[in-house]
């Protein structure tokens, strides 16, 4: 109690500084007064009573600090007394302190800003009602383990229990891009079909307008965003309608809040659709009950799905299904990705304080002198200690204040740079968790580069350092240590270098790859035919005069001027592991061996657009159409697998139906084909190519859409047929709107990846992101390594110049000085590059999954990042090398 009471008392002495130094002050003043009067009646003269009463009274400045000290005020007095200090002499250094905030600016600013990106994914609470009640299906294989999707049978099925949790679907993994109308103006929007109760599970309302009504069909939910880009902001937004996506008219029925988004799978959706029948393609998401555990939701689902799963489909493939915390898939998304990130910055923010802690050993060179007179006046080696520290916290916090104006920077940069799997600029910012973050980076930062400095500038030997001339005494240890930190910088460097090196080489090795067709003069065009015009729905297939439009469309594009020839197929870049077939005449395999290829239709001349060989038999033809002989195109990576030791030609194989556990009729295989690759590093994967003419595999929703892919190959300037091409499918039918790519764009927004979990993602987005950013941390890291090694040559070279000017005077060139101080930097360097070589050999396996085409040992590149980092710290130790050998023997001789 009486500690709190003391603790009151200095507090409330705070607040009434002013007056009690003036009630101090006029105490004092009246006392001496009165002494002078009482030595004038006692005899003496004014002058000799003056005089009398000052000596009796004593130091008043010490009176004043006494009382400070009882009052609480000493250390509020020193600190502030060192934090003045500390300004002056910062100020009088102005390029000391600026490359010094520099460094920590950048190390701070980087990491703020990787450390918002984690706050804003992994750490803060999903924007959702009661969060951690949320839960995804998984369907595990038991076979191979594989991550799938359940049967939409199961998840209606637990949804109609009502002891069991709610459940809702949503298709995270079938989300559409193209354009739309939206009051009668073309946008290019991005779609994501939701189950109708999605936003009822997530808790989440839209803050204008409802949600969706299961009673009714044609609905959709804008994003905030598009709602106020391009309708203003306006409230009589709801009822508006928007075309597109096949479909003729939806309704808006609600707009959703700012930021918000459907974790983990897709973050930039404009609007979102409500699926009344999604199949099994659509992605099952739940709430538990209060009460309700993880283990005892996953015990029901499996009794349901033993229950539901009797097609002989599932009885082959037997699975368990397994339930997962929401927060958890998030975090299996993004988890690698921003370690990696995160790995990255913090080894620019080590680099960054190493600078500053070689900065400030040399400073202490020029400053031992000032350090020895304090502490021979009185000053204690913790005094010394407080101040330098003093300045370091100055420093820091300089750095931290800098380093947010980075972050928010390096926010939009990220934001620029990531992929639109990534949460949206708006969920991603400057928040009081992350300024907590930045103030506790920049006290540790502080402490981090500013207490060894410290220490070892406060260890002085008067007897020496007083001496006229006298060099540094602490002059060796500190040399020591600023190299082992120049030596820590280089290390650091390569292997940020390292890591970039790699990814640049495997980006450069997946954009150069050969996919087995010709790029180059190749225009894509995309166009969906919607609605139920189209649709038979009887025989659950196109209508012929779909088919025949694309016909019409393929055969009035080829008579363009400018075009070679046109093709067509279902998609190109087809991703994902395919579907199942079977090779007619043999004995059906277990379901772990069962043959899985991807499949495409095909039409017009599509392999001779491509330009991807024939190996062996034919290609289609015009006679291959619906009634006469099915027939299928394989490819070499099917034949090799499946017919290693025989020809494949006359051979049969069937395909499955579209959202049955049926076959259809058997195909002949007629031909083989060099391999399309769409996916670099899985290479080549077994494909089977069929008729357009002869079926169309189309999945049914509510309305239908004929979504096709063109090929077209030109002999002039591929995008300056745009308009030509727009025409001509215009006459064939004024309601189509294609999309026009060159192929290289189209091969690099290709889904290349996909896993259960997360949308499609694509190879050259993904690894373009990954080279982008570790580029960015590696030239920091290099940076800060040329800044480091600068740093320590010049106070070397400082150190050194009487040496050299006595060389000088006895003979020696200036090239031999020279010579003498690059071969220092490099010795430091290449110290540096043989630890760095031993980190980036373990480091590197980390991001060892991202690398195509080139291992995490590659030598290659190795070699190349340790000739960039030589030749920059060489650049770096050349000013002052020349500046070394630019002395005045002269001059030198005379210094100190």
């Amino acid at each position: 109690m009486n500690k709190i009471g003391e603790i009151w008392r200095r507090l409330v002495l705070l607040t009434r500084r002013e007056q009690l130094e003036e009630e101090l002050g006029e105490e004092m003043r009246f006392h001496l007064e009165m002494k002078i009067q009482d030595n004038i009646e006692a005899g003496m003269s004014p002058s000799q009573a003056r005089r009398a009463a000052y000596l009796q009274f004593g130091n008043r400045t010490l009176a004043r600090e006494d009382s400070r000290e009882l009052w609480g005020f000493g250390w509020l007095d020193r600190l502030g007394q060192d934090l003045r200090f500390g300004f002056r002499m910062l100020a009088k250094s102005p390029g000391f302190t600026s490359i010094a905030v520099l460094s920590l600016a950048l190390g701070i600013g980087a990491n703020t800003a990787i450390f918002s990106v984690v706050n804003a994914v992994l750490l803060r609470q999903l924007p959702f009602k009661d969060p951690d009640r949320l839960v995804s299906m998984h369907r595990i294989t038991l076979a191979d383990g594989r991550d799938g999707i359940p049967s939409h049978s199961v998840a209606v099925a637990w949804g109609e229990k009502a002891e069991l949790p709610e459940l809702t679907s949503w298709a995270g993994n079938y989300t559409t891009r193209g354009p739309y109308l939206l009051d009668g103006v073309p946008r290019e929007l991005h779609e994501l079909s939701v189950g109708v109760d999605l936003f009822q599970v997530l808790g989440t309302n839209p803050v204008l307008g409802r949600n969706f009504s299961a009673a009714e069909s044609g609905e959709v939910i804008i994003s905030h965003g598009l709602w106020q880009r391009h309708y203003g902001g306006a409230p009589d937004v709801i009822g508006r309608g928007i075309s597109g996506n096949g479909r003729p008219s939806d309704v808006i029925v609600g707009v959703m809040p700012p930021g918000f988004w459907v974790h983990p799978w897709t973050a930039d959706a404009d609007l979102w659709a409500a699926v009344k029948n999604p199949g099994g393609y659509l992605k099952p998401i739940g709430r538990l009950k209060p009460g309700t555990t993880i283990e005892q939701a996953e015990a029901e689902i499996n009794v349901i799905a033993e229950n539901t799963e009797k097609h002989a489909f599932y009885a082959k493939y037997p699975a368990r299904l397994e339930l997962r915390p929401l927060k958890r898939v998030i975090a299996d998304r993004y988890g690698s990705t921003l370690n990696l990130l995160s790995g990255a910055v913090g080894f620019v923010l080590l680099m960054g304080c190493a600078n500053v802690a070689v900065l400030l050993l040399g400073r202490a060179t020029w400053r031992h002198k000032e350090i020895s007179t304090r502490a021979a006046l009185g000053a204690g080696r913790w005094r010394l200690v407080r101040q330098l520290m003093t300045e370091s916290a100055l420093l820091a916090g300089a750095g931290g204040l800098s380093g947010t104006v980075v972050a928010y920077g390096g926010i939009k940069l990220f934001t620029m740079l990531a992929p639109e799997w990534y949460p949206p600029s708006e969920e991603i910012g400057v928040d009081e968790q992350v300024l907590a973050y930045t103030l506790g980076i920049a006290l540790l930062t502080g402490l981090l580069f500013g207490l060894v400095p410290a220490l070892q500038s406060s260890k002085q030997d008067l007897t020496v350092a007083l001496k006229e001339g006298a060099r540094d005494t602490a002059g060796d240890s500190r040399r020591r240590l600023r190299r082992l930190l120049a030596v820590s910088e280089v290390a650091i460097a390569l292997t940020l270098l390292a890591g970039a090196g790699l990814m640049i080489n495997s980006f450069v090795r997946l954009v150069t790859a050969d996919r087995g067709f010709n790029q180059k003069s190749l225009l894509t065009m995309t166009f969906r035919l919607g609605g139920e015009a189209y649709w038979d729905e009887e025989h659950r297939r196109p209508k012929p005069g779909a088919v025949a439009r694309v016909e019409r469309v393929i055969d009035r594009v080829k008579t363009l001027p400018g075009v070679v020839s046109a093709g067509l197929n279902s998609y190109i870049f087809q991703p994902g592991r395919g579907e199942f077939f079977r090779i007619v005449g043999r004995a059906e395999p277990a379901s772990a061996d069962d043959p899985m290829a991807k499949y495409n239709e095909t039409g017009g001349d599509f392999f001779g657009t491509m330009e991807t060989p024939l190996i062996r038999g034919r290609l289609f033809t015009r006679q291959d159409t619906e009634g006469s002989h099915r027939v299928a195109i394989i490819n070499q990576a099917l034949a090799r697998k499946f017919f290693p030791n025989e020809d494949p030609i006359g051979k049969s194989l069937q395909t499955p139906r579209i959202r049955s556990y049926s076959y259809e009729e058997p195909r002949e295989i007629v031909g083989i084909v060099g391999d399309i690759i769409s996916f670099v590093r899985g290479g080549g994967r077994p494909e089977i190519f069929v008729p357009y003419r002869q079926y169309t595999r189309t999945r049914k929703g509510e309305y239908y859409t004929l979504r096709k892919y063109f090929v077209i190959r030109t002999a002039t300037e591929r995008m300056s047929l745009v308009e030509d091409v727009r025409k001509a499918v215009s006459d064939i039918d004024p309601e189509l709107t294609p999309d026009f790519e060159t192929m290289e764009t189209a091969v690099a927004n290709s889904s290349g990846i996909e896993a259960w979990g997360a949308s499609a993602v694509s190879e050259i987005q993904s690894l373009r992101f990954h080279v982008r950013l570790l580029s960015i941390f590696a030239g920091l890291g290099l940076f800060l390594a040329a800044v480091g090694l600068f740093g320590v040559i010049s106070y070397s070279v400082a150190q050194r110049t009487h040496e050299f000017g006595l060389r000088m005077a006895l003979g020696a060139q200036r090239s031999d000085v020279l010579r003498d101080v690059l071969r220092e930097a490099l010795v430091l360097t290449l110290l540096g590059l043989g630890i760095g070589a031993v980190a980036s050999l373990a480091l590197t396996r980390f991001i060892e999954s991202q690398l195509i085409g080139v291992t995490s040992t590659d030598p290659a590149t190795f070699a190349a990042v340790s000739a960039v980092l030589v030749g920059f710290a060489l650049l770096a130790a050349y000013v002052p090398a020349r500046r070394a050998a630019s002395v005045d023997p002269m001059v030198a001789m005379r210094h100190e």
